[in-house]
């Protein structure tokens, strides 16, 4: 069976991958699903990578779109299942303790506390803080972003680090050693200064963790 629909040709006759990926965005809004569930997705709204694609070539179609975008629009679960990141991050607080370096140049290192937001901040693009501002994600010290701040070369990982306005740390009052979350809600950012009341109890997790290790010495 094909599924056929000239919209999403563009004018060359080549599948509009943009249209079909931001469909794919709105599919795994309802659960995480395999290519194959993604593909039959799109073919009950009508989209199609072109004509004559069955749809077993459909699913390789959706696995090689996946794997384009992955660790941006898409991430894949432990079982093989994909999800959309914005979908999973949305409303999720990463928490970052500041060192003096980063509060004199408004730059969070992307550290394994704030890195699975990092695949919503493309390199190089704005996002909007609620109140006013803005987030950018940058890869190195040199990046126009912050290449005139004066950034220590080994303030930024590997991974990346977190631009934001100057002067947004010092706004929020925080001071070397203070907490600030990040929370992704809907187009905007959310950037808080935190303290210890309003961290969730660490203990419940760390059972569940115990547990599981336990769990897997018995096997």
């Amino acid at each position: 069976m094909t599924c056929d629909h000239i919209g999403t040709m563009t004018s060359n006759n080549e599948p509009d991958y943009d249209r079909i990926s931001d469909e794919i965005v709105e599919i795994l809004r309802e659960r995480p699903m395999d290519e194959t569930e993604i593909a039959a997705e799109l073919g009950k709204r009508g989209l199609s990578f072109g004509d004559g694609v069955v749809d077993e070539d459909a699913a390789d179609e959706v696995s090689s779109l996946l794997d384009e975008s992955y660790g941006g629009k898409f991430l894949l679960t432990a079982d093989g299942k994909w999800f959309g990141s914005q979908a999973a991050l949305d409303g999720r607080w990463f928490t970052h303790r500041l060192s003096g370096d980063e509060l004199a140049c408004d730059v969070l290192a992307a550290g394994i506390d704030l890195l699975p937001g990092t695949p919503l901040l493309p390199d190089g693009g704005e996002r909007p803080i609620h109140g006013g501002g803005s987030i950018q994600f940058v890869l190195s010290s040199g990046d126009a972003p912050i290449r005139d701040r004066d950034v220590p070369e080994d303030l930024v990982p590997i991974s990346g680090a977190l631009v934001l306005d100057t002067g947004a740390l010092a706004n929020l009052g925080a001071g070397e050693g203070s907490l600030v979350g990040l929370c992704l809600r809907g187009e905007e950012w959310q950037l808080s200064l935190l303290d210890s009341e309003q961290l969730a109890d660490p203990e419940p997790m760390i059972a569940a963790v115990k547990s599981m290790f336990a769990d897997e010495e018995d096997r």
